[in-house]
């Protein structure tokens, strides 16, 4: 999960056309995005069912936990963004600061929707992996709400050129 999010990421940011820092945040950022994780006791990641208030709770801290983990990582210091806030969302309901807009940084909305697209179309132990049409009635939903509008247009860019057209022609349906 996290090599496809830091790959997904990496070529969002150049759709976006994003500088060379802002892409090696990407690569660097993707994959530790959930090193939080690590303190996050084990029937909660893989509970099948919803999590209860104190298991969401638990699961909210892992932006945080991860960002404690990797502070003064200095190889790891453009990607500290993308692994606190990959969780806030573009109208301001996310976590853990409950960041907004342009208030969150561009590495880590790029992370959020390429973990959402990866998330959606893979097997998790809650779900299994939706069909390309069903991702994308998602992704409307979720556009400018969690995800923002332009890195949107972008992950779709992105995922039409990697399935050969997938994404246009479910959009054409």
């Amino acid at each position: 999960h996290n090599q496809r999010v830091a790959e997904l990421a990496g070529e969002i940011g150049r759709e976006l056309g994003c500088d060379g820092p802002t892409l090696k945040a990407l690569a660097s950022g993707g994959t530790p995005h959930d090193t939080g994780k690590i303190g996050t006791p084990e029937p909660v990641l893989r509970k099948s069912v919803p999590l209860d208030e104190d298991e969401t709770a638990v699961m909210r801290a892992h932006p945080a936990i991860g960002a404690e983990i990797v502070d003064g990582v200095e190889f790891l210091r453009d990607a500290l963004p993308a692994i606190k806030s990959h969780h806030e969302r573009w109208d301001g309901g996310g976590y853990p600061d409950g960041l907004a807009g342009e208030g969150i940084p561009l590495v880590a909305r790029i992370v959020n929707a390429a973990d959402t697209w990866d998330a959606c179309t893979s097997s998790r132990p809650y779900q299994p992996a939706m069909d390309v049409g069903s991702v994308l009635r998602i992704l409307e939903r979720l556009k400018g709400t969690q995800i923002d509008p332009r890195v949107h247009e972008a992950l779709l860019s992105v995922v039409d050129r990697w399935t050969g057209g997938a994404i246009s022609r479910a959009r054409a349906v």
